[in-house]
């Protein structure tokens, strides 16, 4: 470990890195690409050609999430089984056949879907809607977060009333931290419980009745010989819920949130008639997920930092995506002249996001909704929300006009 590397002097577990990752992440790339991170027993890759070699090395393993919640039943004899259950259906905790096998469960069942572009129109069209009839509303929370969500019920056919059960299994991507309190744990399981007790006697009326439906389709993938088919079903479901919506909603909120703030944009905003031309770059700006860890096979180099095998690295795309080296003196602004992509802000590699393709078309969608809505400006400061691996703003105050 070099003297440049050790004595960083940020660290990444603070409220303070937590309230501006990005001038953290800034300052880290000038001056500290490879940073170790005592507070994570990691490695911090903050470069975008570092942070694309580690997600794209087929040797490098994932740290996936499970390990928590087994030592705590393990040890202590508290059994989060629904939680437990879902959790294990996330394909990032494993690798090879497995991870193969989850990823082409969900990816089949939503190809067909990532088109549905007049579905996407109308669940944005439908919450702006009821901001206009307010004259206001909190973006993050009214809009942005609550997106993914109801395209995901739409697809599913859920109908609007029992949406208000599934809503707050959507907003808790942050359970998927490593640190929890035992009552956050429970409130992830109650949320799932009651995820199942909705949908486990629906989903075969779904698989008869509506065929072309999110939850059929789900269904339908899995093979014959799962055991329980319905139970797998409701998990690949409540996973698109905990990990898709948060981060989308993340992307957007951070991304609005710049296009409307002259003190991070410094007046050099778009017009928000051109905001359907955005996509790409307002979600590559927004990046949400953060701290995709690996583990090396093998000794690697990365600038004069040579790591030995079994090194913990932390990736961070929403610091590779701002790169001037990859992405050009305008790598921290939205642009319309732009033209990059998304970057890495659905991963990269075997472990790159399946709903990519869905999730750019739903953004798109939103923003040609925001387009034709009435002008939009912050009403108060936006507050972060309450995730770090998946960042997201908990409040935006916005008045239409």
């Amino acid at each position: 470990m070099n003297d440049v590397a050790r004595a960083s002097g940020i660290d990444t577990n603070t409220p303070a890195f937590a309230d501006n990752p990005a001038a953290h992440y800034a300052d880290l790339r000038s001056k500290c690409p490879v940073s170790w991170q005592p507070s994570a027993n990691a490695w911090l890759l903050t470069r975008y050609d570092d942070v694309v070699r580690v997600l794209r090395d087929p040797h490098m393993s994932h740290v996936g999430i499970l390990d928590p919640w087994l030592r705590i039943r393990d040890r202590h004899g508290i059994d989060f089984k629904t939680a437990i259950q879902v959790i294990s259906a996330m394909p990032f905790n494993y690798e090879g056949a497995q991870h193969a096998e989850g990823r082409r469960r969900v990816a089949r069942a939503i190809a067909t879907l990532a088109d549905r572009d007049e579905v996407f129109a109308a669940a944005a069209r439908r919450l702006l809607d009821r901001a206009r009839r307010d004259g206001g509303f909190d973006f993050a929370e009214d809009f942005a977060n609550r997106l993914l969500f109801e395209v995901l019920c739409d697809l599913a056919e859920i109908e609007t009333a029992h949406r208000p059960l599934l809503y707050p299994l959507s907003r808790l991507s942050w359970t998927i931290e490593a640190t929890l309190s035992i009552r956050d744990r429970q409130a992830m399981e109650d949320a799932l419980l009651r995820a199942f007790e909705l949908l486990t006697d629906r989903i075969p009326v779904f698989v008869r009745q509506s065929p072309d439906s999110l939850l059929a389709r789900l269904h339908n993938a899995i093979p014959e010989t799962e055991p329980d088919r319905v139970a797998a079903t409701i998990d690949s479901f409540c996973v698109m819920l905990l990990m898709g919506n948060d981060a989308l909603g993340g992307a957007m909120s951070t991304g609005v949130s710049w296009l409307l703030d002259p003190e991070q944009n410094k007046g050099e905003t778009v017009p928000q008639k051109d905001w359907g031309r955005l996509s790409d770059d307002l979600l590559r700006h927004g990046a949400s997920v953060d701290f995709l860890t690996r583990v090396t096979s093998s000794e690697k180099t990365f600038g004069d930092v040579v790591l030995p095998a079994g090194s913990r690295l932390m990736t961070s795309p929403p610091s590779a995506n701002r790169d001037t080296a990859k992405f050009g003196p305008d790598a921290d602004r939205i642009s319309l002249s732009n033209h990059h992509g998304v970057g890495l802000t659905f991963g990269a590699g075997r472990h790159v996001c399946v709903g990519m393709q869905m999730s750019k078309r739903i953004v798109t969608a939103a923003l040609d909704a925001l387009a034709e809505a009435p002008e939009l400006r912050l009403a108060g400061k936006p507050k972060r929300g309450k995730g770090t691996i998946i960042r997201t703003l908990g409040t935006m105050p916005v008045e239409m006009s």
